[in-house]
């Protein structure tokens, strides 16, 4: 309902977007993926032990659904086995009934949500050393699952018996993919991996259809998402969120925070909005060249065109960064 969102990490937090406040915390448990229950009544977190040393003693990994409204737990799946149950990835089936898991062994798991026990467990990476599956995504209409893996594999399953309908291959690197998402209307895949390259399938041929190009960090994965509308993708990497034109492939515009508070926005071509003090952290290069923001800043600080990017309008007539 737009009203909230949540955190992971130590102790999972539900969070009020109007204040900004933080409303409770769940857990005190590590939590490395979160998920609403479609409905927004229920929530689920799942994460490592909290010591995940192999002969530890400490709190296994655990998966657990609490009540938004109250807070109180409703399922406690109980994991107990800290190398083969170690969970990465969760994900709510859109009638709210099962929850999709992918695991640190390999596989991953669909479990019945109201009676808290595994369905049905397949083998989802085939890597060698590294085995994570570390993302899972349900179709809007539950019919199909999305998971990616450390060994790189994108791999499309039919929801209801965890049969592999087709595996889509573009990433290449290690660590593999730290995200997956279907398109609004179940035809395209969206996969965001440590390689920093965001995909999106065509599901029906099985073929990339566009590859996002922008971010570049290559020590933590990229997470991307399809806006509701279909029409933007949504990503956050290295230090930046971006959001692209899904039709053309192009970065409409790049959001950073920097750590005192300052924050910049940019568009594709180089006209930006920021904080009083934000653009001292922008530099800029044209044909080998260096340039200040003081050059600059009189012809491309433009706020007006930064919300005209943000809205869905076009910055094609206006000039260009290189161009001037």
């Amino acid at each position: 309902d737009e009203k909230y969102f949540a955190s992971g990490g130590k102790g999972t937090i539900l969070w009020d977007l109007a204040t900004r406040q933080a409303i409770r915390t769940f857990d005190d448990n590590r939590a490395v993926s979160i998920a609403f229950s479609p409905d927004g009544k229920y929530f689920l977190c799942a994460g490592p032990p909290s010591d995940i040393a192999v002969f530890s003693k400490g709190k296994p990994p655990t998966m657990k659904i609490f009540d938004v409204a109250t807070g109180g737990e409703i399922r406690d799946f109980k994991l107990q086995d800290i190398l083969q149950n170690y969970i990465w990835s969760v994900a709510y089936s859109p009638d709210g009934k099962y929850v999709l898991s992918g695991n640190s062994d390999g596989k991953m798991v669909l479990w019945n949500t109201s009676v808290g026990k595994s369905i049905k467990t397949v083998k989802a990476n085939e890597g060698f050393l590294y085995q994570c599956v570390t993302a899972v995504a349900f179709s809007s209409d539950g019919e199909y699952a999305l998971s990616g893996g450390q060994d790189n594999s994108v791999r499309l399953w039919n929801a209801k018996n965890l049969t592999q309908i087709k595996s889509f291959v573009g990433h290449s690197t290690l660590g593999g993919v730290s995200s997956v998402a279907f398109s609004p209307d179940s035809k395209y895949a969206l996969s965001a991996g440590y390689d920093s390259m965001i995909k999106i399938w065509d599901i029906a041929s099985g073929s990339e259809w566009k590859a996002l190009s922008g971010h570049t960090g290559k020590t933590t994965g990229v997470s991307a998402k399809f806006f509701p509308d279909g029409k933007y993708v949504v990503s956050a990497g290295d230090a930046s969120t971006k959001i692209w034109d899904v039709a053309t492939g192009e970065e409409v515009a790049s959001m950073i925070d920097f750590e005192d508070g300052e924050w910049i926005v940019t568009t594709s071509n180089g006209y930006y909005n920021s904080s009083p003090k934000g653009d001292q952290y922008l530099s800029v290069k044209v044909g080998g060249k260096d340039y200040t923001i003081e050059q600059l800043r009189e012809a491309f600080y433009r706020p007006d065109l930064v919300k005209l990017a943000l809205s869905g309008g076009s910055l094609k007539e206006f000039r260009k960064l290189a161009d001037i």
